[in-house]
């Protein structure tokens, strides 16, 4: 697939390829032990983290489809540079690693019970590229106007623009979440697969 020509979207897929190779990485010769190891019972492994990630994208990613689907038939073409609004500018912001504010995750965004840590590892490569497509899929669209609902709050809507946003930058801050959870002094070394 060709790159995206909006800069908004090339930069999205930047940063999601380079989040693809920092997990290649940095997690794929842990162990099983170190990717289900949690500082705290209450605190989220590194395999937590990154299941967390897939889960909460494949909610906007229903979303997501539904608008590609029903604009395709006669896609708006880009009219302007993409530009999110208060909400959404606050909403990804609010997503950045280190925002001092912390938010209850929603059971339905919270990370399954399952325990295969390197299965989550290739579940989240290939997730990567399913969200690739789709961002590759609106380029040249007005990302600005497509709308959709959030599936984490019904009562608000975004651009598609918006969306890609949000859930990149969402990605940002799990990963940084990983990372921390390796980087502890009490995280089991030595034991790579």
């Amino acid at each position: 697939m060709a790159e995206a020509r909006n800069i908004h979207l090339q930069q999205l897929c930047v940063r999601l390829q380079n989040y693809t190779e920092e997990v290649r990485r940095l997690f794929a010769s842990y162990s099983p032990v170190q990717l289900n190891w949690k500082p705290h019972e209450t605190s989220w492994s590194i395999a937590q983290c990154i299941d967390h990630i897939i889960i909460s994208d494949q909610q906007y990613f229903k979303n997501i489809k539904k608008a590609i689907d029903q604009t395709i038939t006669g896609a708006l073409t880009e009219k302007k540079p993409y530009r999110p609004g208060c909400i959404a500018r606050f909403s990804i912001y609010a997503q950045r690693p280190g925002f001092l504010l912390k938010f209850k995750t929603a059971p339905s965004f919270r990370p399954s019970a399952r325990t295969e840590g390197k299965k989550i590892l290739e579940d989240f490569i290939l997730h990567e590229q399913e969200l690739l497509v789709l961002i590759k899929k609106c380029d040249g669209w007005d990302i600005n106007t497509i709308k959709l609902y959030s599936p984490a709050n019904s009562h608000l809507k975004f651009s598609l623009g918006e969306c890609f946003s949000i859930l990149v930058t969402h990605q940002e801050r799990h990963l940084h979440q990983a990372r921390s959870v390796s980087q502890r002094v009490e995280f089991p070394k030595g034991i790579q697969a």
